[in-house]
């Protein structure tokens, strides 16, 4: 099944027989199965049989009508209405409001449909069970009616609706309601009379009212209202057809039109609680269903990874073992290898070492002049050698292989710095003298040249590393 398939039952409340219809509503329409009448009793065990229910009632009464009201929330549009609606004094008992917004005129402000409908004749919907039955929506006939007819046409429509004990006048517009007008046949005295009076009445409402004509007249419903005597009064009425409409004294629209839409809901609040419960359970059991899910997949993993847990365990036992054998292995070739050493000089060996590490270090001793080297000034050579060698002799390209042996006791290194100044005198006399104060802040200077040139100076430092 299509999951945007909706299955459920359409009901028409009357007096002692109800029509019911099991409906499919899918993208491309709503299609009617199994319509039937049943009584109040029959109709109780509904509920029994699952799926939801659109229901529409059959007012004795109806005040509909148009107007401007607050918007700012459905609390305060329907304060607004009950306060127009209560200026008219035309209901003396308690009456419920349903409104359709038709246009916003401003941020505060829309134009609004309204129905109004005295309680008694809402309070039809207790021959429904509301601990078994989930209302989606419950309507006066007249809106039902008016969704039909939207579907057919958007233009402004005029329906005259029969039923057994009542003729009504409807006006509506895109499924918005303008005005009803109800005629009891049984108080009567002219039926077609009174009913091409109530229709031109109606056109006039229209026409004076909102500057709208009528595009089509529908007729449906029972046939004690002919088309022949409205024609004869000079209103073109034509049949209401529609696929999957049943037209003439079995007219199915109203259980048609209450699938379309959930426009003027009239539905009581604890019908509407018991829709919510269903709701939060569909909510709980979807929940409860991924939260099975989620154990069925955390078992299986879990399993899966004591499986494999074990599979690891396993190798970790056959890795101990192997490590506790190659360890053993390796105890036996130490205590061969230690047997063959010879430990007489290792304490000398270590004082080498000591004494090597105690050695000042090249890259110690050349960035330490670097770093002092001032403005103007670079360095072009630096030559380091062991105490009592001659720098002179080392050669300025190629230093010679120097076979002597020196020892790792010597702290000191002799060290000689040549470079050059480039700025004029006195300025590269001072810069000399900076830099040679420098060098004397960390290294003895044993000996020291300068000679200015005409736009340069060289200079040449020997000193000796401390120890």
């Amino acid at each position: 099944m299509n999951r945007k398939t909706k299955l459920g039952y359409t009901v028409c409340l009357g007096d002692d027989m109800h029509k019911t219809a099991q409906y499919r509503k899918t993208n491309e329409g709503v299609i009617l199965e199994q319509m039937q009448c049943l009584t109040s009793e029959e109709l109780r065990g509904l509920g029994k049989k699952g799926g939801s229910v659109a229901a529409c009632f059959c007012a004795r009464s109806i005040y509909a009508d148009l107007g401007d009201f607050s918007s700012v929330s459905n609390e305060a549009t329907l304060a607004h209405i009950r306060s127009n609606v209560d200026k008219t004094g035309l209901f003396k008992e308690n009456y419920s409001i349903s409104f359709k917004k038709i246009h916003d005129i401003d941020n505060v402000r829309g134009k609004f449909s309204f129905l109004a409908i005295p309680a008694s004749d809402i309070n039809k919907i207790e021959l429904l069970d509301d601990k078994t039955i989930l209302i989606d929506s419950y309507r006066p006939i007249e809106a039902s009616i008016a969704s039909a007819v939207s579907r057919k046409t958007h233009n402004m429509v005029v329906t005259i609706f029969e039923d057994d004990h009542h003729v009504r006048i409807i006006a509506s517009k895109q499924g918005a309601i303008y005005y009803v007008i109800t005629i009891n046949k049984m108080e009567s005295f002219d039926l077609t009379a009174e009913a091409v009076s109530g229709i031109s009445e109606m056109i006039s409402l229209l026409k004076n009212s909102y500057n709208e004509s009528p595009g089509h007249f529908f007729i449906m419903g029972e046939n004690e209202l002919s088309l022949n005597d409205l024609k004869e009064n000079d209103i073109d009425a034509e049949p209401f057809d529609m696929e999957g409409v049943i037209s003439g004294t079995s007219s199915n629209v109203e259980l048609f039109g209450n699938v379309l839409d959930a426009e003027y809901d009239f539905t009581p609040d604890n019908y509407k609680f018991t829709k919510q419960l269903s709701l939060y359970s569909k909510y709980s059991i979807a929940v409860s269903a991924l939260f099975i899910l989620i154990s069925f997949v955390l078992l299986f993993m879990g399993v899966k990874n004591t499986y494999t847990a074990h599979h690891y365990l396993d190798k970790t036992d056959e890795l101990q073992e192997a490590y506790l054998k190659n360890l053993s292995k390796l105890e036996v070739d130490y205590n061969a290898l230690c047997t063959k050493l010879d430990f007489s000089n290792i304490n000398s060996i270590i004082g080498m070492y000591r004494d090597f590490e105690a050695e000042p270090k090249l890259y110690t001793i050349l960035s330490t002049i670097t770093d002092r080297v001032p403005e103007h000034a670079s360095i072009t050579k630096i030559i380091v050698a062991r105490s009592g060698v001659d720098m002179n002799t080392i050669s300025q390209d190629r230093p010679g292989r120097n076979t002597q042996t020196h020892s790792t006791r010597d702290n000191t290194l002799s060290v000689r710095i040549d470079g050059i100044i480039k700025t004029l005198y006195p300025h590269s006399k001072s810069t000399f003298a900076s830099f040679l104060s420098n060098i004397q802040e960390l290294y003895p200077v044993s000996q020291a040249t300068f000679a200015h040139t005409q736009d340069s100076a060289r200079f040449s430092v020997e000193c000796e590393t401390a120890p």
